[in-house]
């Protein structure tokens, strides 16, 4: 039904949630432009706090106030339409990993995994007592790495790698950056191809 198309477009209530969780898991890693994004937001919003006061509470005008009220009904329409827009065109959107691959100091691929159909993968060193996906035991620095090191999951058709409190941590570099950062434990990040997911100094080139 058309309708029923519609009415899952404007739903606003699910889209501002899943645009809370969408920028949660994002996990921003230039602090500096996070910042400069957070006062700028804040700074609309207490002007047009003051704005309206003015409007509705200040002037005795009453062609202002039915135009404040017109241009705060197109605003508000226009904050719906943009987090709508934003949520649909992310859960569309197709992150192309097909495969995740070992990579070794001199840059040779030592192993691989397809990822398929999976939507999981626990990466660490297996065990009787820790069972992984990714068996990192017989790698060099397997000393360094965890028995459940870290996690990849997949939302929708995207894929997030998050450390579950490992020792020596877990880091990520950007396929067009040329450092890497360290994950915050318990948080996830989004990856992509070409990323290169750290497990303490193992490599592992996501594809």
């Amino acid at each position: 039904m058309v309708i029923d198309k519609i009415l899952a477009v404007i739903n606003l209530p699910r889209h501002i949630k899943r645009y809370i969780y969408i920028k949660k898991i994002e996990g921003y890693t230039n602090s500096r432009n996070k910042d400069m994004i957070l006062m700028i937001n804040l700074l609309i919003a207490v002007l047009a706090l003051a704005a309206g006061y003015y409007i509705f509470f200040v002037n005795k005008n009453p062609n202002l106030k039915m135009a404040g009220i017109i241009i705060g009904a197109v605003a508000l329409l226009g904050w719906m339409v943009r987090i709508s827009y934003f949520v649909i065109r992310y859960e569309n959107r197709n992150s192309g990993i097909t495969k995740l691959i070992l990579k070794g100091e001199d840059g040779k691929n030592l192993r691989d995994w397809d990822v398929g159909n999976k939507t999981s993968f626990v990466i660490g060193k297996g065990s009787s007592v820790a069972e992984v996906d990714i068996d990192l035991s017989d790698v060099e620095y397997a000393s360094l790495i965890s028995k459940q090191h870290a996690v990849l999951n997949c939302s929708g058709e995207n894929w997030f790698v998050e450390d579950i409190g490992s020792t020596n941590g877990s880091g990520l570099k950007r396929r067009n950056e040329n450092s890497r950062f360290k994950l915050e434990a318990d948080k996830p990040y989004p990856i992509h191809s070409g990323d290169i997911i750290y497990i303490a100094n193992t490599k592992i080139l996501v594809k």
